[in-house]
């Protein structure tokens, strides 16, 4: 009976990597889209390249046989590529507003600086996470910057409002 299992689980495998297009599932593209954030200097057509090269390589250390063209079409193109990180993305903004409302009480901390003749603004918010017990960071945004302190301060507004869906106000 195990084996019966394992078989059906195998064919689904099958099936899924002998598609002609992609259709992943929602786990599956948020695990994508997590690996794309963890690199963002990481091209779409460069990742269109290596998803179809790391699954191969993992189904050649099986022995499972495989059709490389196949395989591909069945994998993520760039511009899916693209979508999935947009949608993790907003998951990820999303999440991270309902967390910083629930909290009490919130930090920013700002920087301003010149590199090489450009203005730079990092701001960066802070809150308690009472489920987790610890302090939990997140980054706004980094712009350019004039440096003027009334510039400063309604970049910070901006920031917060995109993130807090326009519920915060300086």
């Amino acid at each position: 009976m195990k084996l019966y299992f394992i078989k059906l689980k195998f064919d689904r495998l099958m099936r899924v990597l002998s598609q002609a297009s992609y259709s992943g599932s929602a786990l599956g593209r948020r695990l994508i889209g997590t690996a794309l954030a963890a690199a963002p200097e990481l091209a779409y057509s460069a990742a269109e390249v290596i998803l179809p090269l790391l699954v191969a390589s993992v189904l050649a250390d099986a022995s499972i046989p495989f059709d490389f063209d196949t395989l591909s079409g069945a994998l993520p193109c760039a511009t899916a590529l693209e979508e999935i990180l947009m949608a993790t993305a907003v998951d990820c903004v999303i999440h991270t507003g309902q967390k910083i409302s629930q909290a009490s009480h919130k930090y920013i901390n700002c920087e301003k600086w010149h590199s090489n003749g450009i203005g730079h603004f990092v701001k960066v918010l802070s809150w308690w996470d009472k489920e987790k017990r610890q302090v939990e960071i997140f980054t706004l945004d980094i712009d350019a910057s004039d440096g003027l302190t009334e510039s400063c301060a309604a970049a910070i507004n901006h920031s917060l409002a995109k993130l807090l869906n326009g519920t915060v106000r300086l």
